[in-house]
């Protein structure tokens, strides 16, 4: 919790500009639909949604969001790792092991919006399956129902982790007795109510999922070079397993050598205890559902797959830490191996709040002008908006982060972006202006006026069937960047006659 509390803390202090992810459910969290996209499901649209139910757009309570969601992340992780190692002691380093990782030591304080809600999932439903190899109780079959209906509901990659651990309980020896078909229906039937409405939804909005399905076949082909891209792409997925590691492995490597040294060196004595049944059943199951979740993700590659984030690989390897400190307990005691582990993720975690002041403190030196987003004047923006007289009617953009934060300053307004499809957005209800504003922009040389971006105009005439009188700006506001006196960022913007979608 104080880990949750202080980078909480952090946030609030040097970083107010809402991120491009927090951005994006701010713009879907302006109305409670069951279901807004195909490429994302609705559950932190949801949850923003009720952040914000005051009206007004606080950015302590969003920024609190995210680390409630991680701070339950850490603790469910926790009591599934005291399910399956017993010990508080060992179960609170696989805790600690996070923290050693660049993904959730560092990045999610970034952003990762939706990493973090995937992790939190991911422990609930971690939580329930060692409940149910615990104890084999028909309950946690209801909350393991209950965990998948959540999950899915949040990321579309949370489904890898309970088929993968599904399949790897069918094939253990030790543990497919706690499960039968009763079971299992149990289970999909409560994930099925919990479903239900949003699928009802997408089948009713099939014109969104066509969309998706209709962008991915248009970038994917059979032809000469696909072997070529298939290769790269596994080699990006490669890649993207071990930074996910990173920098975790290399300190579990240093601090317990003993542990895997002797397998390459045979010289070396080998450490090992009397293992119960159930221990050594735990690390069998934990590597076969990782290895069921890498094959789910190499299937992804021939079908087109180019590249892949470091943080897509939470639900194949979430149970390394545990399955790392299984190897840990079986080798017996680690005194000192294991008071190091914890004084370096104690340190890696100083350093990392530490380093968030500095990186602030920097990055605006080192970033270019037109971009900066962590330091965008978008309150200054609005206040000049609402001195020319724009407080209600409609804000259409083509920069997620740029009408997010623009839907956080101006919250009596309707924002819409060109990226999301105008149903996702509530309705109009007042008669006021429809003002289109972007930043990044060409100019017209022999006009002399900036213009706006293509995809912009298309939203605009295609979709809302406001025309723009002309694609040149009527007017800018150039303001400076926060943290700096030298560097500014413009916004454009114009009025365009208001449309039955905009106004």
């Amino acid at each position: 919790f104080l880990f949750c509390l202080i980078h909480w803390a952090i946030r609030v202090m040097i970083a107010p500009v809402f991120t491009v992810e927090e951005a994006d459910q701010l713009l879907l969290s302006q109305s409670l639909q069951v279901g807004y996209e195909a490429r994302q499901p609705p559950m932190l649209a949801w949850l923003h949604h009720f952040a914000t139910m005051s009206g007004a757009v606080y950015g302590p309570i969003i920024f609190a969001l995210k680390y409630l969601l991680l701070f339950i992340a850490l603790t469910f992780y926790y009591l599934a790792a005291r399910n399956v190692l017993i010990r508080p002691g060992v179960s609170a380093s696989a805790i600690a092991a996070w923290a050693l990782t660049f993904q959730v030591g560092w990045s999610m304080h970034e952003d990762l919006l939706g990493a973090v809600a995937l992790m939190a999932c991911l422990s609930i439903t971690f939580h329930a399956i060692t409940r149910i190899l615990t104890w084999r109780r028909y309950r946690d079959w209801v909350y393991l129902g209950l965990a998948i209906g959540i999950g899915l509901l949040t990321h579309h990659l949370f489904v890898v982790f309970p088929v993968a651990m599904i399949l790897a309980i069918m094939l253990s020896p030790f543990f497919r007795d706690a499960m039968n078909f009763r079971r299992i229906g149990i289970t999909l039937l409560v994930a099925g109510l919990i479903l239900l409405p949003y699928g009802v939804w997408v089948s009713t909005h099939i014109g969104s999922v066509e969309t998706v399905l209709n962008e991915y076949a248009n970038s994917w082909e059979i032809d000469s070079g696909w072997a070529e891209r298939a290769g790269n792409a596994a080699a990006q997925l490669g890649r993207a397993l071990l930074e996910f590691s990173l920098p975790l492995s290399l300190f579990w490597m240093m601090l317990f050598w003993t542990l895997w040294l002797p397998i390459i060196y045979p010289i070396f004595p080998r450490r090992n205890t009397d293992e119960e049944p159930h221990e050594n059943a735990w690390r069998r199951l934990f590597m076969q559902s990782t290895i069921f979740a890498v094959l789910a993700y190499l299937i992804s590659v021939p079908f087109g797959v180019q590249a892949y984030k470091a943080h897509w690989m939470m639900p194949v390897l979430f149970t390394t830490p545990v399955w790392l400190f299984l190897h840990v307990k079986r080798g017996g005691d680690f005194p000192v191996a294991i008071r190091a582990f914890g004084g370096v993720a104690i340190a890696f975690a100083l350093l990392v709040a530490g380093g968030r002041f500095i990186e602030w403190q920097l990055e605006i030196t080192t970033c270019r002008e037109g971009g900066c987003r962590p330091y965008t004047p978008v309150r200054e923006w609005a206040a000049e908006l609402k001195r020319a007289g724009f407080d209600e009617g409609t804000i259409v953009g083509a920069d997620v982060h740029l009408t997010g934060n623009m839907r956080a300053a101006l919250p009596r307004a309707r924002v819409l972006d060109a990226s999301i499809p105008p149903d996702a957005f509530p309705a109009s209800k007042t008669n006021g202006a429809c003002l289109v504003v972007w930043r990044d922009t060409q100019f017209d040389t022999k006009r002399k006026i900036a213009l706006m971006p293509e995809e912009l105009v298309a939203y605009l005439s295609d979709q809302l069937y406001a025309y723009p009188r002309h694609q040149g700006a009527e007017g800018a506001i150039r303001r400076n960047l926060h943290q700096s006196s030298e560097k500014a960022a413009t916004l454009y913007y114009t009025f365009v006659r208001p449309s039955e979608l905009c106004r």
